[in-house]
Order: C-alpha cells, then sequence, then structure tokens
C-alpha cells in the first residue's frame, strides 16, 4: 500500500512539473522582448526595454538662456541698441547701433580640467588648401548673438552626466568651421551670411565680430569695427559648480555685460582697430553664469 502511495505522489510530481514546463513555454513563446533605449546618458532610457534600439536614443542638450544686459553698480538694465547714449573713455558720447558676434566651440570642464565638447555633427563640405571642396562634418555649436534677438538658445548635444566647474567657449570660430562652404549649411544657420548678416568671402573667410557706432549725441559720424582674423578669436571660460543628473539637460543664464565689455573704447579717439583691441581685452571679464537648472523636456 505504502509503495503504491509512493508511486501515485510521483506521477502526480511528474504530472505538475510537466504542466509548468508547459505553462512556462506558453508564455515565453506568446512574450516579445521590447526594445528601446538603454543607453543611461540618454534623456528617453527605458527601465521596460530588453533590447537595445539601434538609433532610438535621444539626448540631453546644453541650453543658454542669454541676457543681454548694461550692469550699474546699483542695478542692471536691458542693453539697448541706437537708444540709449553712452560715454567712452574720453567721456565723449555714442551710440551702439548694431552689434553681433558669432560663439562656438563650447565645452563642458570637469573640475581635473577634462573637457565634454558637444556631441551633434552637421554633415558640410570644406574648402581643401588647394580650394577644392571635400565631403566633411563640423559639431553644430555656432550660436549667431545680437542683443535683444538672441535669448534661449541651445549649444548642442551632451553625452555625460556629473560635476562640472566651468563652462568654456569661444568667440570666432574653430579652424575647421572657418573652412566651411556656407552654402553647404542649412538656409538659417548661423554661418550664412543671408541668416547672419555678417559677410563672408572665400579670399579672407568669415566675419564673426562687428560693431557699428554712432559718434556723438546727433550720430552724424559713424565708426565701424569687425575681425575675421584668426588671432582675434578669443577663448572664454566661465566658473560654475553643477552635478548634472544622468538623462537631464543643463540650462545655464550666461549675462553679457556690455558696459564692461565696451568701458575701455573711445571711439571719439581710437582708430576701429585700436577699438577692436580694448573690445577684445575686456571680452573674459564681460561673461558670466548667473543661475542654471536640470530639465528633462
Amino acid at each position: 500500500m505504502a509503495c503504491h502511495r509512493n508511486l501515485l505522489k510521483a506521477r502526480i510530481q511528474l504530472c505538475l512539473a510537466s504542466l509548468l514546463a508547459f505553462v512556462a513555454i506558453g508564455i515565453s513563446a506568446c512574450y516579445e522582448p521590447r526594445e528601446g533605449c538603454l543607453d543611461l546618458r540618454a534623456n528617453n532610457f527605458s527601465v521596460d526595454a530588453d533590447r537595445a534600439c539601434s538609433s532610438c536614443c535621444t539626448y540631453p542638450s546644453l541650453r543658454l538662456t542669454f541676457q543681454h544686459r548694461t550692469v550699474y553698480p546699483d542695478t542692471a538694465v536691458t542693453f539697448q541698441l541706437a537708444d540709449s547714449v553712452y560715454f567712452d573713455a574720453a567721456s565723449q558720447p555714442y551710440r551702439v547701433q548694431d552689434l553681433r558676434f558669432l560663439l562656438s566651440d563650447f565645452r563642458l570642464v570637469r573640475p581635473d580640467g577634462a573637457e565634454l565638447p558637444m556631441s551633434n555633427r552637421l554633415a558640410v563640405r570644406i574648402f581643401a588648401p588647394d580650394g577644392s571642396l571635400k565631403p566633411d562634418s563640423i559639431t553644430n555649436d555656432v550660436l549667431l548673438m545680437r542683443p535683444s534677438l538672441s535669448s534661449r538658445l541651445s549649444a548642442g548635444t551632451i553625452r555625460a552626466s556629473g560635476r562640472f566647474s566651468a563652462l568654456r567657449f569661444r568667440i570666432g570660430l574653430t579652424e575647421g568651421v572657418a573652412n566651411v562652404d556656407p552654402a553647404s549649411l542649412p538656409a538659417v544657420h548661423p554661418l550664412r551670411p543671408t541668416s547672419s548678416g555678417l559677410d563672408w568671402s572665400q579670399a579672407e573667410g568669415f566675419e564673426f565680430q562687428r560693431m557699428k557706432l554712432l559718434l556723438g549725441l546727433t550720430g552724424s559720424d559713424s565708426l565701424v569695427v569687425s575681425t575675421r582674423r584668426a588671432t582675434d578669436h578669443q577663448m572664454i571660460e566661465i566658473p560654475l559648480d553643477v552635478n548634472v543628473p544622468p538623462g537631464y539637460n543643463l540650462e545655464l543664464d550666461v549675462r553679457i555685460d556690455y558696459l564692461s565689455w565696451l568701458r575701455d573704447i573711445s571711439p571719439s579717439t581710437q582708430s576701429p582697430s585700436q577699438v577692436l583691441t580694448k573690445w577684445i581685452a575686456r571680452s573674459p571679464s564681460a561673461f558670466a553664469v548667473t543661475g542654471f537648472r536640470y530639465s528633462l523636456n
């Protein structure tokens, strides 16, 4: 009798095991692995995905809100073109009719000095030394600055998180970008002369910084200051202290103090090249990060 009960028990266990195996096989046959982004650096990282997608990941951006300001000891006001009167180093009045410049080569800097450049690329044509054109690509991080018209802009895509201690960029262009054929760029790109209002020629390259001043209270005389020389490019580094979570955009408020930037110029007594030299020398002190945020959208 005991032997019979043991045999019956063994058969029941075998049947249960077979049933469980059958159910497991059925569930496995019905389940389809889910494809999604498995890169922790992406802002669409999917915790439910089983298989990495080929190109569905999207990455955070470095977003810059530029504050165009005239900063006085007790207040700061919006920098105005044409309407406001300023006084140069010789105490002579002038007005700024137009001012525009290009920023590029944006990098976040870690406390140990390591740099994180922007990762978004743009297909272009580049002029070779012999004047021929060849296909290439550039980092798509060129921004056009114009007071009152340039505010919230994206410098590019970032594929890293963690702590950063500085924002580094240049007024001007890198050598590779400076050799781009503007006709190979999208119509609204800042390097297209029709979009930026800045000049370009194959022989002289891109004009990347320009200002037109009206002299005196009536503005009967004017002075135009501009440059496209590689030796006039200016590297700017702004201290900051951020710890960016994985997958989040970094949004920085960047103040440009034009009163500080133009403090040493004397358009009433200086030549355009002398004004440009003074303007360039004051560049590092004109930029400051005044706030930051992290966002997912």
